[in-house]
């Protein structure tokens, strides 16, 4: 049976693997959808569940009768209880990782 404090007890080996999974996932997986003609919005750290949206308005691109109409724009949204799950997940990933690895090297 393991013991769930050493299961989820920080070390070198959970917060490394921890800092890779989610700047990989940050850097790999982001969801970027264009509407219209200059709207932009990104969606950032989206595995398993959407956290922070990026949202850019640019007049660069928009017909001259309604470049008067634009007001460019850029906002950020955070859904923290997203983020909080989302570092929770990737946290006991991250430890399920290293349990196995221990009981593979034990058990050689």
């Amino acid at each position: 049976m393991v013991n769930i404090n050493q299961f989820i007890k920080p070390d070198w080996r959970k917060l490394l693997i921890f800092l890779l999974f989610v700047s990989l996932i940050t850097i790999i997986f982001q969801s970027s959808i264009m509407g219209g003609w200059s709207i932009k919005e990104t969606t950032y750290f989206i595995l398993p569940f959407p956290s922070i949206t990026h949202r850019e308005i640019s007049c660069d691109n928009i017909p001259t009768p309604y470049a008067s109409e634009c007001k460019p724009e850029s906002s950020f949204k955070i859904n923290y209880l997203n983020l909080a799950l989302n570092i929770a997940f990737w946290y006991l990933l991250s430890c399920l990782i290293i349990w196995i690895f221990d009981k593979f090297r034990k058990s050689k």
